[in-house]
This record gives C-alpha cells, structure tokens and sequence, in this order.
C-alpha cells in the first residue's frame, strides 16, 4: 500500500495538471524524477532521496547516472523517457518540479537548486504564483518563460520635453 506522503505528492500532482487517475500523475513523475537522478551525484542524490517518499527514492536510486561529459540536459531526458515533445515534457516536468518545491524542506530545496540552477525558477516557492509558459526550443531545450503582464506589452510612457 502506499504511503501517504506519496499519495498526497501524487493528489498534488493530479490537482495541477488535471491528470485523470493517480496512475497517469504517476506516469508523469516518474520518468521526471529518473532524468532528475541522473543528473544528481552519489551524495547529493541520496540526500534528495531521503527527503522523499520511498516508493519516490527507489525509483531516482536506480537511474544509471551520469559520469563523464557535461550534465544531460533534465527537459530533454523527461522528453525522451516519456516519448513527448519538448514543450509538452516541459509541462510535466515543470509540474513535477512545483510539486517538489512544495513537498522539499528549504535545505532540501536548496541543495537541489545548487546542483541543477536551472531549476531554480520551478522549485523556488514564489513559482508558486507564476503561470508556467513554455517556450519555442532553442537547440532541443524547453525554457521557463514568465507570463506577459496582464492587459498587454508595457511599453514606456513617453517622454516629455521638460521646459
């Protein structure tokens, strides 16, 4: 049986992205939490494993783990182990992060923005209140836009002469 907190980052989850079942939000956070442990060391990756559920952690625990090289890219990894498009894996993972940044203690949190700053805008807790809008990608990577200001572009107000 599941525990708990699983099944409340797992209602959270289904909450945000209007998913159908908690077998569809699990078919979203798992394939994000696998990219996420690849990307993460030995140390780092267990600490982050600790501070969740365990039917969570065994899942990151067993992602064969990068070694040599730069970083995998997280977005494109989600992409590739859900056999979505860029942008849509954008979106589940985007999620995934929020539901993280809820579910992470400050410390947590902040360990798992040092290691990977790319997801700092997604986890930080004010990201909260912002829309997640994805944008075109460039080079087969998703990016974090914030949402247009309400009403419309701001443009300057014009200058006046002074006299």
């Amino acid at each position: 049986m599941p525990s708990a907190r699983y099944l409340v980052l797992i209602e959270r989850l289904r909450s945000l992205g209007a998913f159908e079942d908690e077998a569809a939000a699990a078919a979203v956070l798992f394939p994000a939490l696998e990219a996420l442990g690849t990307m993460l060391s030995g140390g780092e990756l267990e600490a982050l494993a600790e501070a969740l559920p365990e039917e969570i952690a065994q899942g990151m625990r067993a992602a064969e783990h990068w070694t040599q090289g730069p970083a995998p890219d997280f977005f494109a990894g989600v992409a590739a182990r859900e056999g979505l498009s860029p942008n849509q894996a954008f979106i589940h993972a985007a999620l995934v992060c929020r539901v993280l940044g809820e579910a992470l203690s400050p410390d947590a949190r902040a360990r798992l923005i040092r290691d990977i700053p790319e997801l700092g805008r997604l986890l930080e807790p004010q990201a909260r209140a912002l829309r997640l809008v994805p944008r075109t990608p460039f080079a087969g990577r998703a990016e974090f836009a914030p949402p247009e200001p309400q009403g419309g572009v701001r443009r300057p107000a014009p200058r006046v002469p002074r006299r």
